[in-house]
């Protein structure tokens, strides 16, 4: 259950940066993020968060 619910966290993330949906490209803290180090800086750490939830994802799912 960890690991699908993992998996499906980094793929929302990843989604959000990649396709920029307003309802998480526009939420407070990652305008905040935006503002403080930059659109490109804050695509980069979003998807790096992603990616670091679906190799959990699939850890778990292994383990």
């Amino acid at each position: 259950m960890v690991s699908i619910l993992a998996f499906l966290i980094g793929a929302v993330i990843i989604y959000g940066v990649t396709a920029k949906p307003s309802f998480l490209w526009n939420n407070y803290k990652v305008v905040r993020l935006r503002k403080t180090v930059g659109d490109s800086a804050a695509q980069k750490i979003h998807i790096v968060i992603g990616v670091i939830f679906i190799v959990i994802g699939i850890v778990k799912l292994f383990s």
